[in-house]
């Protein structure tokens, strides 16, 4: 080291290298990247998916991988997005009640004003998702990964939350009414205006 250089400015490069790896997007390796699909165009997707599901998964191709995608406003109810890939995808507006989205991947999707009632979203990961008036009453939150989430405005009446990690989440005026909180990682979480009337938070 330079005699002239002082002994913490190694330690800021590496800090700011470490800031910049970290801000860079997810990668998407998906040929629907940056588009707008339709029903159509999903239908031959979903039901390669499923097969690839009904092998185990062990098919080598046959995987959603919608990374980047934009399915706003479409009907997507009763599909099965499980173990698929969504990341950063925007599903706003959509229709996805009783979706299966388990172990899904979903960091920074977009929810926005969706119908989820009913939905799948247990082990997902939904870190820095966004759920602002999307409805969600009875949903399956179990283990979900909601990091940063934003669940600000949204219905998640009887919904279950046992086990999932809100650490840092935007619950502003949520509806939280007989939702379960069990287990739930609330770590500096927002809940200014929440309603939690007969929530169940055992641990939380």
């Amino acid at each position: 080291m330079l005699a002239w250089m002082p002994k913490f400015i190694p330690v800021i490069i590496v800090l700011l290298f470490a800031n910049h790896l970290f801000a860079q997007p997810l990668p998407c390796s998906s040929p629907y990247q940056g588009q707008q699909l339709t029903l159509k165009q999903l239908q031959p997707i979903l039901q390669a998916h499923q097969q690839w599901l009904n092998s185990a998964r062990k098919l080598t191709s046959g995987r959603a991988i919608l990374c980047d995608t934009n399915l706003t406003k479409l009907n997507l109810s009763n599909q099965n997005f499980s173990y698929s890939d969504l990341v950063g995808s925007d599903l706003s507006l959509a229709n996805f009640n009783n979706t299966d989205f388990s172990y899904a991947e979903l960091q920074l999707a977009y929810f926005r004003w969706s119908q989820l009632k009913g939905g799948n979203f247990f082990h997902a990961n939904l870190n820095q998702a966004n759920f602002e008036n999307a409805q969600l009453a009875q949903a399956d939150l179990r283990q979900a990964d909601l990091t940063h989430a934003d669940l600000a405005n949204a219905d998640l009446t009887r919904a279950q939350l046992i086990g999932a990690n809100l650490t840092g989440a935007n619950l502003t005026d949520a509806n939280l009414q007989s939702a379960n909180l069990s287990w739930v990682n609330l770590s500096n979480a927002n809940l200014s205006g929440a309603n939690l009337q007969n929530a169940n938070s055992h641990k939380a």
